[in-house]
């Protein structure tokens, strides 16, 4: 009786194709209240607020496309996904809901159309990359994760849906330049899909096939060019260094190899700065590294061979992705969590191909890889919960409760800007000389001066013969003042994950 129960369960829990939504609204529902709590505890931080500053402040969504937004280095979806949020949370915590509602998408999609069975698909929710670094920090890549996921649940060989197919990947090319990575893999996948049909079945009249596929290339292809163009910003920009390809040599395969392996199999130690340390752990074992990210690297590959069509995609967008790490932006763990969820992508498309296989070898190599992702999960979550994420929302918080919102606002230097967003006011800014509402990494900002800030702030006390609000961060501390002007150091935040987000709050009157 017992073992009878037992083999029930597990024939439960290693179900494969869900012919029912209980399985998916039951773990859909327990992923949305996780985040729902991780939320209400994670403080955001400059480069999750700021997109939502451009996108709420824009002039419309053309404006997103030639703003300020083009030294962001992204195409524009995210900027467009976030501002429709914003006309109904206007408040920065509208921005979790945009993240919370686009990570419980593709977790729904991932539950009811994977062919995965439910304890990998409940283990991937867990991992890093989707319970964490896609789901709990606010950026535009899980926009990317929402529609790969849509992607693989639409696709099947038979029958073939080209322009539906265009459109989602035009999408995901448009959320990031990852997102163009696995896009142009994923064209390559279908192109080749498309050559192997045609060989193993009577081919059907040009004139019925290429058409729909010659227009679904045209969209792809326009929404490429465009989303080649957006990223690059409108002038020579120290944020977003050029292309150096003189570095693709022999020398890159170290740090490519150690990028891999914590893209892969991320471990984090229990501290305070885990998000800025991802190779910590594994530095314990530096000569390790090499090999074991090799190994990882060769068993994601091998666990593919049975469809050189999809194995042609991983490989594909794995070199594009070393190539862009290593000639122009090495990036952090969220770029590198693209190795695992390209993987997680291909693995999907080949129990799509071969859907009366067991595909063992990809399902080993999935849980094991689960294992270090979850690991690290654990780590983040319990150390953006216990700590400050980031000053930003306390400070402002503070400011509230010291009736000071309203006063003119002087800010620096740019980590300021989440304080800002928090309270939804334009600030003095003395890196540009202007007054804004978010910030424009363009090279015409000039580095920041404590002295010249000191000045603008009294400049802007006696201007509005009024008190002003001074938040200082990144462990500035106002110089003593000249006659005549008093400043009063108010509050100052907790150390934070981000170092460089604690704060100052001075109030300072010149009279």
């Amino acid at each position: 009786m017992v073992t009878a129960r037992l083999l029930r369960l597990w024939r439960a829990v290693a179900r494969d194709r869900e012919t029912a939504w209980w399985f998916t609204g039951v773990v859909a529902a327990l992923y949305l209240v996780f985040l729902i709590w991780m939320h209400v505890h994670h403080e955001m931080w400059r480069d999750e607020v700021h997109a939502w500053s451009l996108a709420r402040i824009a002039q419309g969504f053309g404006d997103l496309v030639t703003g300020d937004r083009r030294y962001e280095g992204h195409p524009p979806l995210w900027f467009w996904y976030l501002r429709v949020w914003s006309w109904i949370f206007p408040e920065a915590w509208g921005l979790q809901v945009a993240t919370i509602a686009a990570a419980v998408a593709a977790a729904v999609v991932l539950l009811r159309c994977a062919p995965f069975p439910r304890y990998l698909k409940v283990l991937l929710l867990a991992t890093y990359d989707f319970g964490y670094e896609l789901s709990v920090v606010c950026r535009n890549y899980v926009l990317g994760w929402l529609l790969l996921c849509v992607f693989c649940a639409l696709y099947h060989p038979l029958p073939q849906r080209p322009l539906i197919l265009a459109v989602v990947l035009s999408l995901l090319a448009m959320t990031s330049v990852y997102g163009m990575v696995l896009a142009v893999g994923l064209v390559i996948f279908l192109v080749a899909e498309n050559v192997q049909l045609r060989r193993q079945t009577p081919p059907r009249p040009l004139t019925t096939v290429l058409p729909r596929q010659l227009i679904a290339l045209a969209v792809f292809s326009a929404a490429l060019v465009f989303c080649a163009w957006s990223v690059e910003p409108m002038d020579p920009n120290p944020f977003a260094p050029g292309w150096d390809f003189s570095t693709l040599d022999a020398r890159m395969v170290p740090a490519t190899l150690q990028r891999v392996l914590d893209g892969l199999a991320p471990l984090r130690e229990v501290r305070l700065d885990f998000w800025f340390w991802p190779f910590e752990c594994w530095q314990r074992v530096p000569g390790a590294i090499p090999y074991l990210a090799a190994a990882l690297l060769a068993a994601a590959i091998a666990v593919l061979y049975r469809s050189w069509r999809v194995m042609l995609f991983y490989v594909a967008a794995l070199a594009m992705m070393m190539v862009i790490q290593q000639a122009r932006l090495a990036g952090s763990p969220r770029h590198w969590a693209h190795y695992f969820i390209a993987l997680c992508a291909a693995c999907w498309l080949l129990r799509t191909l071969q859907p009366r296989r067991r595909h063992l070898p990809s399902l080993i190599l999935l849980v094991a890889l689960c294992v270090p992702q979850i690991q690290s999960f654990a780590v983040a979550t319990l150390v953006d919960t216990r700590e400050v994420f980031s000053g930003g929302r306390d400070t402002a918080a503070f400011i509230r409760r010291a009736g000071m919102q309203d006063l003119p606002l002087v800010a620096g230097p740019g980590m300021a800007l989440t304080v800002a967003v928090y309270l939804r006011r334009p600030f003095y800014s003395m890196e540009t000389e202007e007054v804004e509402e978010t910030v424009a990494f363009h090279n015409r900002r000039r580095d920041f001066s404590i002295n010249q800030f000191l000045a603008k702030a009294i400049m802007v006390s006696r201007q509005f013969h009024s008190p002003v609000t001074v938040v200082l961060c990144m462990g500035a501390v106002l110089p003593p003042v000249p006659p005549g002007v008093d400043a009063q150091l108010l509050f100052t935040s907790r150390p934070a994950v981000v170092a460089d987000e604690q704060f100052l709050v001075y109030r300072l009157e010149a009279h």
